[in-house]
């Protein structure tokens, strides 16, 4: 019986050690995890394709590299935010802040493997799927962005917040000649956008 319950004992503290080392790993700061040498410090504003909330950072490249149109992401390590960008810091100069990173695609691919993604044909506003026989497909998430006409419509706000260009999002535009005119848009699943006004007839321009 002794012999018994000091077996459960070294059990019990093998488990509670493993447990200790794993917790201990997970809890650790995401620099000492892997290294930020290759993120710049900053954040691009204004480009967002999608923003993916609870996720990791390889998760964030990976996500960026399974889209074509997705150029860059900004990654917030403490809140695990990250933010998938159709553009990259071209003559645009990033927003220094100490919470965010920001790296652009070209720096992505020996990071990340996505394979069988890599090099797929998907389109823009589409991102590749890997099936269960291994062979992929292209699925579409995002509505390609669009023009806001020489300032003539000017952005007023999207649902969701924080990813203005997914499948089901709803953007709402004014004329800039006449504020209390709004234009509403909403990204369809076929991936093209549906006007809920006619620009043309409000505004005096077309989105095609």
């Amino acid at each position: 019986m002794l012999l018994i319950i000091y077996g459960l004992r070294g059990w019990i503290y093998v488990y509670l050690t493993l447990l200790y080392h794993v917790y201990s790993v997970i809890c650790q700061e995401p620099a000492k995890c892997y290294s930020w040498d290759t993120f710049q410090q900053g954040r691009l504003e204004g480009n967002v394709l999608r923003s993916l909330s609870r996720t990791g950072p390889f998760t964030c490249i990976k996500e960026c590299l399974l889209r074509n149109n997705c150029k860059s992401v900004n990654y917030n390590h403490q809140f695990h935010q990250c933010e998938i960008n159709h553009r990259r810091t071209v003559n645009t100069s990033l927003k220094v802040g100490a919470l965010w990173r920001y790296l652009e695609r070209n720096k992505m691919d020996n990071l990340v493997d996505v394979s069988p993604c890599n090099g797929s044909m998907c389109k823009k506003g589409e991102r590749c799927v890997v099936l269960a026989d291994n062979s992929t497909t292209c699925s579409i998430t995002e509505c390609l962005e669009h023009s806001q006409h020489g300032n003539k419509l000017v952005f007023s706000k999207a649902t969701p917040e924080h990813s203005p260009l997914a499948v089901g999002s709803v953007v709402h535009y004014h004329c800039a000649t006449n504020v209390t005119v709004n234009i509403t848009r909403r990204c369809q699943q076929t991936g093209h956008w549906k006007d809920l006004q006619d620009p043309i007839e409000y505004c005096g321009v077309s989105f095609i």
